[in-house]
């Protein structure tokens, strides 16, 4: 478990402050937020590589606030690695035992478990110098898990990789963390990767923890306009709702309607993402009622996903298809189509949570 109550780090003109944050035991999770948010200072700072100025920092249920960084038990993989040129693989693996030892097993047992995990047992004899991009990074996390860490800091550790080196490293990120149960804080920008990887995702913004919770919460239900917007929800439409009765509601945004979760009348945002929107097929509604009727006026190839923009009644509508299901729709730009989206995947905002 990790905990910070309270925490203040101050670094000229910008400030780190988080209130209150924890971090369950054995659970995998991602710090998102734009660039200079302060999420390499949030981890540095538990590390003790930086003091508080004021708060408490609880890692595994001792207070280490005070304490100095090779008794807070914290492992620490940065983006680029920094392994050390002149050792070679098994013993930048190795390396950490020499001041913090958890693991009764012999130096030859934990080299062996961890290069079979990582799959870097070919490359043990090796210099870190001649090895690839994802090699690096697979023993710069051996090397952090010898030392049988109650938290595991992992600093944009994908950011480095091509695509295809990088989804290989993920999938090991999640072997390992489901043998070990590591406690891991993992920050990225790809907002894919959290998804993959992430149990649950806190929200940095300018020094102060914006959101946090578990993964799809935090993505179907951001707090503020900002937030989604940061999160990839495409469709932030002011509107307001218009009726309301126990279960749902019925929201007008310019010439449309539609239903969302229930809630009180009167000016409302509502969010809806991009992938929760479908183009309909047939004559069946297959969401719930929302099914609403515009003309298709963009198409972008994003490689995995087409993003297709719909205007209806005047209010654009962002939507993602698979390019067989767009393809099987049979429809072109300029073409008048039907698309749907089930009530739940509505969050509504009020004005005031701006």
């Amino acid at each position: 478990m990790l905990r910070v109550e309270g925490l203040v780090r101050r670094a000229g003109r910008f400030t780190l402050a988080i209130e209150s944050f924890e971090i369950p035991d054995r659970a995998y999770y991602v710090l998102v937020g734009p660039s200079g948010a302060g999420k390499t200072m949030l981890l540095e700072t538990v590390a003790g590589l930086h003091n508080p100025d004021a708060g408490r920092i609880i890692v595994g249920g001792r207070d280490v606030t005070d304490a100095p960084p090779k008794d807070r038990h914290i492992g620490f993989v940065y983006q680029h690695y920094w392994l050390f040129p002149h050792l070679s693989v098994r013993d930048n693996i190795l390396f950490g035992l020499r001041y913090e030892r958890r693991d009764t097993r012999s130096d030859d047992e934990i080299v062996a478990e961890l290069s079979s995990i990582m799959h870097i047992e070919r490359l043990l004899d090796r210099s870190t110098e001649t090895l690839s991009g994802g090699e690096r990074q697979r023993v710069a996390v051996a090397r952090a898990l010898a030392i049988r860490p109650d938290v595991l800091f992992l600093d944009e550790p994908l950011g480095t990789l091509d695509p295809l080196t990088r989804e290989a490293v993920a999938s090991e990120l999640k072997a390992w963390h489901k043998k070990f149960g590591t406690t891991t804080v993992h920050v990225t920008h790809d907002h894919g990767e959290a998804r993959m990887l992430a149990d649950g995702v806190a929200v940095i913004s300018g020094g102060r923890l914006a959101q946090a919770g578990p993964i799809d919460e935090v993505f179907d239900r951001p707090v503020t306009r900002e937030m989604a917007r940061f999160l990839g929800c495409e469709n932030i439409l002011d509107g307001a709702v218009v009726s309301t009765n126990g279960q749902s509601c019925t929201v007008e945004v310019g010439g449309s309607r539609f239903s969302a979760p229930a809630r009180e009348a009167g000016p409302a945002i509502a969010c809806i993402r991009p992938e929760h929107i479908t183009l309909a097929q047939g004559n069946g509604v297959t969401n719930d009622d929302n099914r609403l009727r515009g003309r298709l006026t963009d198409v972008a190839d994003r490689g995995a996903v087409i993003r297709a923009v719909v205007d209806a009644e005047g209010t654009r509508f962002v939507l993602h298809a698979t390019k067989a299901s767009l393809r099987g729709s049979g429809v072109n730009v300029g073409d008048d189509v039907d698309f749907e989206f089930a009530t739940d995947s509505v969050h509504l905002l009020t004005p005031e949570a701006e």
